[in-house]
């Protein structure tokens, strides 16, 4: 393994399929091989990466070019997580990819669609190639943590990167994930509030 910062270097940046570096799937692999899974959603899992000591996690799926730039937005105005590298359309291997799958992947990963949905009524995402998003690792707040003020806070804070969202991208973003990283309250997931079935509609 590369240092990491290395790594990231050569990474940095969005970029679309007919635009990534050759070499990016590989590296991508390559983080991804000592991986830990934390948390997962509809459209994707949440791993902790073990690299040279360095804490990062990765965001493996589906999201949109507009989720990042919202990202990006929000630790801007300190309210986000940074960036280190994010990708579209990477090629992850067969490994990865029926693990990522809800139809084909393990009880844990069809689970999260339950209890309204068996295996068989989900699609399989085999064949589909998948996005990475690279940022560093916050903890998790319980709700009963946060104070009256603090939701105040958060509540403006929200407000800012959907309004930026909706008039720079046209993007309403579902914001509700609220962790602390460096010590600051930090939202985490800008994804929109989509319905599986509609995940692949052109």
């Amino acid at each position: 393994m590369q240092n990491i910062k290395s790594v990231l270097n050569r990474l940095g940046g969005v970029h679309n399929h007919e635009t990534l570096p050759t070499y990016a799937d590989e590296l991508m692999k390559e983080l991804l091989i000592c991986r830990e899974r934390i948390g997962q959603g509809h459209n994707g899992i949440v791993y902790r990466l073990k690299i040279d000591g360095f804490p990062m996690v990765a965001k493996v799926g589906f999201i949109e070019s507009f989720e990042i730039e919202t990202q990006r937005f929000a630790c801007s105005i300190g309210w986000g997580l940074p960036v280190y590298a994010a990708h579209l359309n990477v090629n992850l291997g067969i490994e990865l990819d029926t693990e990522i799958c809800p139809h084909c992947g393990p009880d844990w990963r069809t689970n999260v669609f339950g209890p309204q949905y068996e295996r068989e009524d989900l699609y399989c995402w085999c064949d589909k190639v998948k996005d990475v998003l690279l940022m560093p690792e916050a903890i998790s707040v319980p709700k009963t943590a946060v104070s009256d003020d603090d939701e105040i806070l958060m509540y403006t804070a929200a407000k800012r990167i959907m309004d930026h969202a909706v008039k720079t991208m046209r993007h309403l973003p579902e914001i509700k994930t609220v962790m602390r990283y460096r010590g600051r309250y930090v939202f985490v997931d800008f994804g929109d509030p989509l319905f599986i079935e509609t995940i692949f509609d052109e």
